[in-house]
């Protein structure tokens, strides 16, 4: 509360003094409002950064060894070396498993420098992630005899790690949880929803 007070002297010489009254709570709720906004503001901007530089160090150590795996395979390749064939297909799926680890560090150090989304939205081909996934659980799937429907899936503007991740939960979770001794049955499939499907939620 601010009390500001005016002297006035009237005709006659006699004196009167004014006094106004301005209640600024408001006002100063709204100025606290705005310091823990800029606040919060500032703590984002240093977890963010400090988060692109964990990304940084973290890809560049993880990197390091998906190169020695995939330059040791070329080297078993490149000489022709005695293996099995059963070995040679082995070889062929680990190769296949180092590049696409690698793939999935590039993109994720790619996304912890971008600060606008709209820019990690692109056209993503949902049946080549779902195809990936397949790859990345191939030993499970055999294991539980699972048995995968998937329908042909569109492609969307999307960012691709969230996809991957989402795919990945879906099919983890279908072998996590599935009975004992039954083997599991997995559908994918996509279509257009409208606003008939879901009221108040779709225009």
């Amino acid at each position: 509360m601010i009390i500001n007070g005016r002297q006035l002297e009237s005709a006659d010489g006699s004196k009167t003094i004014l006094l106004g009254i301005e209640d600024i709570t408001d006002k100063k709720k709204v100025e606290e409002s705005l310091m823990h906004l800029k606040k919060a503001n500032e703590d984002l901007e240093d977890s963010n950064l400090e988060l692109e530089q964990f990304a940084g160090i973290a890809a560049h150590d993880l990197q390091e060894p998906i190169r020695k795996i995939i330059t040791f395979i070329d080297i078993i390749e490149s000489r022709s070396l005695a293996v099995s064939a059963e070995a040679n297909a082995y070889i062929s799926k680990i190769a296949s498993s180092a590049l696409r680890m690698q793939s999935i560090i590039k993109e994720l150090l790619n996304y912890s420098k971008i600060t606008d989304v709209e820019q990690v939205f692109k056209p993503t081909d949902l049946t080549d992630i779902f195809k990936n996934i397949l790859n990345d659980f191939e030993m499970a799937l055999d294991e539980k005899k699972a048995e995968i429907n998937v329908s042909q899936l569109p492609v969307i503007p999307a960012i691709g790690l969230y996809m991957n991740q989402l795919f990945y939960n879906l099919v983890g979770n279908a072998l996590k949880f599935s009975k004992k001794d039954v083997p599991p049955k997995i559908e994918i499939s996509a279509r257009t929803m409208t606003g008939k499907d879901w009221p108040g939620i779709l225009p």
